[in-house]
């Protein structure tokens, strides 16, 4: 089967709704006031059990909760309609950074402005708007910017430049700054912030290195930094980049990072993303269309709000030392053979985005399968911790991820239950506490699929005395 044949016949799964979930364990847990935190085994990531404190994550872009983005995008100073209508019909809210951008003002004006135009004219004949946003990078706002005499001046200048077009997703302030650098950009991010609270300042951070993914001091590190970096610029989302697939095995920092981000976002209360592995270069290859839903849909249980696809155009391939190859566009701006697996996956991870919904989520891996490496989180007084939280009481199959939210006040849990086989579907059993009746999923490789469980309400007190009592 084909990249594309097997991303195109995967058909898209209905929400599952479990009703008359009666545990217990639901009712302590959304009695409790303030954040508790669940001991777990020595080696395994805390599991957190304050998730019913933390509200829905706000999205970045108005009215798409999650958004997906290519980058890179579309040329510089491409300004040919068919261009970013064929962007758009790939699957892709966000244009990330354009191919071979020189970061010229003149070109930023002239993109947003003929998305204006699109998004006017698709107003005008009423039709749901195709036209994408973009993240403009300006050559007068570097990372280090504040460390030179007026760039207060310049931040405004670009404000008054680009901030008042329809399809300004935010400023592209810096890609995978070091710690060390957070006193230079964040004073520009926080500027930025007063200047255009609608357009968010976006930071791209790098991940935990492959080779500290075990180390829980690192991990511990990693997301002091991030976080200290999201308080420090203001930022209202954040993204990182892991690519896992090389020549070998799956590194490790890929999952390692996405648990750390995932609390990141819960100790900030803000969104984060994920930037994917999509185009082959220097060590990395192209992923398949496996790959890549794998790639989205872990992360869709970790409770990301974006993705975006790590190249959709591809760069030159003759630049050394990346040889950049597999986009889904080419260099020479034809489509290539993979564009139409890339929006498969696209309209897949939408859907499923879309049921899954914006409350925050923790995950757990079962099943084993995890790269080599990679913290196991299949530990007893883990999977214990998620059942109370959650009230899954064993899921077998796999192997697999389970992405979780605490109870709504309705008493709904949602879930995102994952495939982290590559190669095969499997057949996962969910089992929760009695009286409801245990479910069979059975999802492609890569694949997931979200469910809802409703909790009855808590019983009632007997030493409450009854309204006919009083009377």
């Amino acid at each position: 089967m084909t990249e594309g044949e097997g991303a195109g016949r995967r058909a898209i799964t209905a929400v599952v709704v479990i009703a008359a979930v009666a545990i217990a364990l639901f009712a302590a847990t959304r009695a409790r006031k303030g954040a508790r935190r669940i001991a777990a085994a020595p080696g395994v990531v805390d599991v957190e059990a304050d998730l019913a404190t933390l509200p829905a994550l706000p999205s970045p872009l108005g009215d798409r909760a999650f958004w997906i983005g290519g980058w890179v995008g579309p040329a510089a100073g491409d300004c040919d309609p068919v261009t970013w209508r064929t962007h758009a019909a790939a699957g892709l809210d966000v244009s990330m950074g354009p191919l071979e951008d020189r970061f010229r003002r003149a070109d930023n004006v002239a993109r947003l402005a003929l998305l204006d135009s699109l998004r006017d004219a698709d107003v005008r004949g009423h039709e749901a708007s195709g036209v994408p946003f973009v993240f403009v990078r300006d050559d007068s706002l570097h990372p280090d910017e504040t460390t030179r005499p007026g760039w207060e001046m310049r931040v405004r200048a670009v404000v008054r430049a680009c901030g008042g077009s329809r399809s300004l997703a935010g400023y592209f302030l810096a890609d995978e700054p070091r710690p060390a650098d957070l006193a230079s950009w964040a004073p520009a991010a926080r500027l930025l912030r007063r200047l255009d609270p609608a357009h968010p300042a976006y930071v791209n951070f790098l991940p935990i290195p492959a080779r500290d993914a075990a180390d829980a001091t690192a991990r511990a590190r990693w997301r002091a930094d991030v976080t200290r970096a999201v308080t420090a610029g203001e930022l209202a989302l954040f993204t990182f980049d892991a690519y896992p697939f090389g020549a070998g095995d799956e590194q490790p920092h890929f999952l390692a990072t996405l648990r750390e981000a995932a609390r990141v976002s819960h100790a900030t209360a803000r969104p984060f993303g994920v930037v994917l592995q999509w185009t082959g270069h220097a060590a990395l290859r192209a992923v398949t269309a496996e790959e890549a839903l794998y790639e989205a849909t872990q992360a869709l249980a970790h409770g990301a709000s974006g993705i975006t696809w790590f190249t959709y155009r591809t760069p030159n391939p003759d630049e050394e030392p990346w040889r950049w190859h597999g986009g889904a566009i080419a260099y020479d701006g034809t489509r290539t053979a993979r564009f139409d697996t890339l929006a498969a996956i696209n309209r897949r991870v939408r859907a499923l985005a879309g049921a899954r919904g914006a409350r925050p989520m923790r995950a757990v891996h079962f099943g084993g399968g995890l790269p080599a490496g990679c913290v196991d989180l299949e530990d007893m007084r883990a999977m214990a911790a998620m059942v109370e939280i959650s009230g899954v009481a064993s899921v077998t199959g796999g192997p697999g991820t389970i992405g979780f939210t605490a109870p709504a006040v309705d008493g709904e849990v949602r879930y995102v239950l994952a495939n982290r086989d590559r190669t095969r579907a499997r057949t996962f059993t969910v089992t929760f506490a009695p009286p409801a009746p245990p479910r069979d999923f059975t999802l492609a490789p890569g694949d997931a699929v979200v469910f809802t469980a409703r909790t009855a309400p808590p019983a009632p007190d007997p030493r409450t005395p009854s309204r006919s009592d009083r009377r």
